[in-house]
């Protein structure tokens, strides 16, 4: 399972301890809620790896193929939206095991990911 690591934050919250930045930005009247966090273990590689800096966005639509950033049993993943039978889940890259969309609170779409070679 994707989760995501600590890393230090010029202003870390206890309750978050992974967010690296959180910002409100406006654009065109419209405000739009984005934070960043970084991924940790395996589970949706190969399109995100271990320490890759993930950038979230509060205001994107959820549809089948996005990557989204969701609490399931107070832990933070990273899975795929995936259409099953008519209805959205959760999907590692890795495997094809799903979980139900009702199991998690989603808590953005990756809009952008950030990688060091």
């Amino acid at each position: 399972m994707n989760s995501l690591e600590a890393r230090t934050s010029p202003s870390p919250s206890p309750t978050a301890p992974w967010l690296l930045r959180c910002a409100l930005t406006t654009a065109a009247g419209e405000t739009s809620e984005t934070f960043e966090v970084v991924a940790s273990e395996i589970s949706m590689e190969p399109t995100i790896h271990h320490g890759d800096t993930l950038f979230v966005s509060k205001d994107v639509e959820l549809v089948a193929g996005r990557v989204v950033v969701a609490i399931r049993n107070d832990q933070w993943i990273v899975k795929r939206l995936a259409s099953r039978d008519g209805a959205l889940v959760l999907r590692s890259d890795d495997v094809e095991a799903d979980v139900a969309l009702e199991d998690v609170t989603v808590q953005g779409v990756v809009v952008q990911l950030q990688r060091t070679i």
